[in-house]
């Protein structure tokens, strides 16, 4: 079975917790344990608000991860195929560059200007 959104995220963590265990993920992931059980077992998937707060913390851009998860559940295929075409897009070097130029942007102005 293919490793889930949510499983691949968890295990990112982990890794960035110096292998914590799944039980202190639930609170820095501000869901209950049991969810964090199930989400690392495959039974349920993790919540888009549940991706935005590991990816926040992982320091990561969540719109792939926030597609992909889409993509896992989706059931027509014509919106799965738009889905695919948008993260195609995500990947190009194009769109990294912007990214990348925009978060610099963004941390150099507000590192210059704190609110």
């Amino acid at each position: 079975m293919k490793e889930t959104v949510g499983q691949k995220l968890l295990t990112m963590l982990q890794a960035q917790h110096n292998g914590c265990s799944l039980y202190a993920l639930h609170h820095i992931l501000c869901v209950s344990d049991a969810n964090v059980y199930q989400i690392a077992k495959g039974e349920r998937h993790m919540a888009t608000d549940t991706i935005l707060i590991a990816c926040d913390c992982l320091g990561i851009d969540a719109r792939p991860w926030l597609i992909q998860a889409e993509i896992d559940t989706c059931k027509s295929p014509k919106r799965r195929q738009i889905l695919y075409r948008i993260l195609d897009e995500l990947n190009t070097p194009e769109t990294r560059a912007a990214v990348g130029f925009l978060a610099f942007f963004v941390v150099g102005f507000f590192g210059v200007f704190p609110g």
